[in-house]
C-alpha cells in the first residue's frame, strides 16, 4: 500500500498478504481492503503527528466471520436519512399501523432530542455500547424562521458506514470507526423487493443448527451456489448533494439497484432504514445464460485469477453530478438528476474493461475507459447539448419552424426534414363550371383572419400550394434498371389538397431523386440536390406510403393513419394465396390490441450483439418495426424464430395462470384485438 502526494512517495506499507487484493473502497479519510480469501483491512488517515495511514484493529469487532467476505463499500452519509431507531417514533408507528411489535417498557424520555438524534441512551445489561453523534443539526437564523421538512446539507455532519457482503448472501452495515453492527440483511443475493434489518436477539446468533456453540458465530451449513454470491457491493449518495443513498450489488451477472429509505422498525441501536428494490437492471455476462450443457457458468466468481470492477462510482461528468458506470459487454451508465433514476447504454465501442474521471483544460469534465475489442484506451467527454436527464438522451435543435416529419436518407447520409410554419389565410376556393377559383377578401386591421400550414421541405425546391397537406414523407425502395442491384432508394412525398367542401379532395405523389453536385463556396454542406422523378396528381388524398418488393404502396381516401380502437394488424403479400385475389390484397396472420392509438411507424434494421444471439446471420436480416403513440409512449415489433416463440408462449402462459394480475385483469382478454365498430353505432351512442 502505498500513499503518494504531488509525485512523492509518502508512506509504504507492506501488506504481507498470502492471497491477492480483491478490491478496495476509499472515502476520505478511510480505506477498506478485501483479500481474495476474504479477509478485511481497514486504514485510516491522521495528521498526528504526521501524515500517515494508521491501521484500524478489526480483531474480534465483526461478527459471523466463518463466511467470508466477497465484498464491501465505505459509505459517507451526507443525506440526513441514517438514523438510530427511535422507540418513541415506533410506539406512534404501531398506533398508526396497529403492527404487533414488541417495544420496551421502560424508556427514559427526558431528553427527546437526543433520543431523535442518538437513539435509545439505555445502557446493554451485558456491556456498555457508546452510541455516537450520526446527523448534527446546527442552529441557524435561517433554519429557525422556517418550519420545512427539507434538510439543509450545511447542517448535516458526516458520518461514514461500511456495507459488508458475505459469502453467505448476507450484507452487513457497521458503523466506522467503532465497527458495530448496526444492520443486517439476510440473503439479500435473492433480491427481495424489500430489503429491511433482520439481526440476532441483542446481536447474538442463537445457538441451534447452524451455530457454532462455543464461538457464538454463524456457520454454513450449506454450499453457496456461485449464482446466489454478491460479488460487488456499492453504497453511494446520489443526488443533488448526494441526498439520496442508493445500493447496488452484482449477483448472478446482474447489477440490480434499491434505494435507502427511513423506516423506524423499532430496533434499539439498529439503524431506522430500509431498502427498496428499483425496477432497473443491467446485465454484464458476455455469454448467454443458457449454455449447450444447460445452464452456463457464472463469469464472475470470487476466485477468479483476476477480478475486474464493474462498479464505478463518479461525480461531475459532463452536466451529470454524479453517477455509477457500469463496466461489462455491454456497458451503460447510472446517474440520478431530478429525481427519476435514468440507466443509458453506452455500447458505442463494445465491451468496457474499466473506467476512470478524467478532468483537464483539454477535456473538462471526462473520463477515460479501456475497451476490451481493441485494447484501446480512449479519452471522451458527455456532450453538453445532450439532455440526459430523459428515459431516451434528447438533444433539441432550433429550426424556427414546426417539425412534421424527419427521414433519414442512407445512401446520401442526410435527412429530410418536413416542416411547416403558420400563415393567414385570405383566400377561399370556390367551385364554379367544376373549375377552382380564389376569392381575395380583404378585411379590416381588427379581423382575426384563419391561419393554416405552409409545408416545406428544407434546402430543396419542392414546392407545395397554399392548401395542400404534406400527409407522408418516407424514404422507398423501387425497382430500377439504372443501378447494378436493380433497386434504388428515393424519396416519396404524399399530400392531400383541402380546398373546402364544395372541392373534391384530391393529393399528390412525388418521388424524388438524392444526387450529388459540385457545392457551393464556402457551403460543403450544400453538394446534395433533389431531383423530381415523378409528380402526378392523384384521385385521392394520400395518406401513407411505403414500399414492399420494389413496388411502392400508397395508401389514398378519406382514412385514418392507424386502427382507432387500438389494434395492431400485421399483414402479408402473398399473391399465390386464394384469399389474396392474385395479390390484390393482403393476408391478415395477426392482430394485437395494445391500448393506445398508433399515430406513427418507422422501420429499422434489426441490431445485434455478440453473446445474446443464437444467429447473427437470421438476425442482420430481420427488421424492426417501432411505434409512437398519442400518450406519448412508444414500443417495437420484431419477428421471433419458431424456438423463441414457444419459449416466451409457454412462459406467458405460466404467468397468467400464476402470477396475480393487477385488478383482476385477465392477461388473454385484455390483448384481444378490438372489433370494429359501425359509425351508426358510435352516433347512436352520442346521441
Amino acid at each position: 500500500l502505498v500513499m503518494v502526494a504531488e509525485g512523492q512517495q509518502i508512506q509504504y506499507i507492506p501488506l504481507q498478504l498470502t492471497f491477492p487484493v480483491r478490491s478496495a473502497s476509499i472515502v476520505d479519510p478511510y480505506i477498506a481492503i478485501c483479500t481474495q480469501n476474504g479477509r478485511l483491512l481497514m486504514y485510516e488517515l491522521t495528521n498526528q503527528p504526521h501524515v500517515s495511514l494508521k491501521e484500524i484493529d478489526i480483531s474480534k469487532r465483526l461478527r459471523h466471520e466463518t463466511s467470508p467476505i466477497t465484498s464491501l463499500s465505505i459509505y459517507r452519509d451526507m443525506s440526513g436519512i441514517i438514523r438510530f431507531c427511535s422507540a418513541t417514533n415506533m410506539s406512534q408507528q404501531q398506533q398508526a399501523t396497529g403492527a404487533n411489535m414488541h417495544i420496551p417498557e421502560q424508556e427514559d424520555f427526558d431528553d427527546v432530542d437526543d433520543l431523535l438524534l442518538y437513539g435509545d441512551s439505555k445502557k446493554s445489561k451485558k456491556e456498555t455500547v457508546s452510541k455516537r453523534r450520526i446527523v448534527g443539526m446546527k442552529l441557524t437564523e435561517q433554519n429557525t424562521h422556517f418550519d420545512t421538512d427539507v434538510i439543509d446539507p450545511n447542517t448535516i455532519v458526516p458520518s461514514h458506514w461500511i456495507a459488508i457482503a458475505r459469502e453467505n448472501g448476507n450484507m452487513y452495515i457497521y458503523s466506522i470507526p467503532e465497527l458495530h453492527l448496526v444492520y443486517m440483511v439476510k440473503k439479500i443475493s435473492h433480491l427481495p423487493d424489500i430489503a429491511t434489518d433482520q439481526p440476532y436477539v441483542d446481536d447474538e446468533p442463537v445457538t441451534g443448527e447452524g451455530i457454532d456453540a462455543m464461538s457464538g458465530t454463524m456457520t454454513d451449513t450449506f454450499a453457496v451456489k456461485p449464482e446466489e454470491v454478491i460479488m460487488e457491493l456499492l453504497l453511494v449518495g446520489m443526488g443533488m448533494n448526494q441526498g439520496r443513498p442508493l445500493l447496488f450489488l452484482l449477483v448472478d451477472d446482474t447489477v440490480s439497484a434499491y434505494e435507502m429509505f427511513t423506516y423506524n422498525n423499532g430496533i434499539q441501536g439498529h439503524l431506522a432504514i430500509r431498502f427498496k428494490r428499483l425496477p432497473y437492471t443491467t446485465v454484464t455476462r458476455s455469454c448467454r445464460f443458457q449454455g449447450t450443457d444447460g445452464r452456463a457458468a457464472v463469469e464472475s466468481v470470487r476466485d477468479a485469477v483476476r477480478h475486474k470492477t464493474v462498479l464505478h462510482f463518479f461525480e461531475r461528468i459532463g452536466n451529470v453530478l454524479n453517477g455509477v458506470f457500469i463496466c461489462s459487454s455491454y456497458p451503460c451508465i447510472f446517474f440520478l438528476e431530478s429525481g427519476v433514476p435514468r440507466l443509458h447504454p453506452v455500447n458505442l465501442d463494445g465491451p468496457i474493461l474499466s473506467f476512470t474521471t478524467f478532468n483537464n483544460a483539454v477535456c473538462p469534465n471526462g473520463f477515460i475507459y479501456l475497451t476490451e475489442r481493441d485494447r484501446f484506451m480512449r479519452v471522451a467527454k458527455l456532450p453538453s447539448d445532450m439532455i440526459l436527464d430523459a428515459s431516451y438522451p434528447v438533444k433539441r435543435i432550433n429550426v424556427g419552424a414546426t417539425v412534421h416529419s424527419v427521414v433519414y436518407l442512407l445512401h446520401s447520409n442526410t435527412y429530410a426534414v418536413l416542416t411547416s410554419e403558420k400563415r393567414k389565410v385570405t383566400k377561399m376556393c370556390v367551385l364554379i363550371n367544376d373549375d377552382k377559383t380564389f376569392e381575395e377578401h380583404e378585411k379590416p386591421d381588427t379581423f382575426v383572419y384563419p391561419e393554416m400550414d405552409q409545408y416545406k421541405l428544407q434546402h430543396v425546391e419542392i414546392l407545395f400550394e397554399e392548401f395542400e397537406v404534406v400527409t407522408c414523407c418516407e424514404e422507398v425502395v423501387l425497382r430500377s434498371e439504372g443501378t447494378v442491384s436493380g433497386v434504388q432508394n428515393y424519396l416519396a412525398v404524399g399530400t392531400a389538397c383541402n380546398y373546402g367542401e364544395e372541392v373534391l379532395v384530391r393529393g399528390r405523389i412525388i418521388i424524388s431523386e438524392i444526387i450529388e453536385v459540385v457545392p457551393e463556396p464556402g457551403q460543403p454542406t450544400s453538394k446534395h440536390r433533389i431531383k423530381t422523378l415523378y409528380d402526378k396528381e392523384q384521385k385521392g388524398p394520400v395518406t401513407s406510403l411505403c414500399s414492399c418488393n420494389g413496388y411502392l404502396l400508397t395508401g389514398m381516401g378519406q382514412k385514418e393513419a392507424c386502427d382507432f380502437t387500438a389494434n395492431i394488424a400485421i399483414f402479408n403479400y402473398l399473391p399465390e394465396t386464394l384469399e389474396s385475389l392474385g395479390g390484390e390484397k393482403l393476408t391478415l396472420r395477426a392482430e394485437i390490441n395494445i391500448g393506445t392509438v398508433v399515430n406513427s411507424f418507422i422501420r429499422v434494421k434489426g441490431h445485434i450483439s455478440s453473446g445474446f444471439v443464437e444467429n447473427e446471420l437470421f438476425s442482420l436480416e430481420r427488421q424492426s418495426v417501432l411505434f409512437a403513440s398519442l400518450d406519448g409512449s412508444f414500443g417495437y415489433l420484431r419477428p421471433l424464430t419458431e424456438k423463441v416463440f414457444r419459449r416466451l408462449h409457454m412462459l406467458q402462459q405460466l404467468m397468467s395462470s400464476m402470477v396475480l394480475q393487477p385488478a383482476g385483469l385477465n392477461a388473454k382478454g385484455a390483448r384481444a384485438a378490438r372489433p370494429q365498430r359501425p359509425n351508426h353505432y358510435l352516433v347512436s351512442f352520442l346521441l
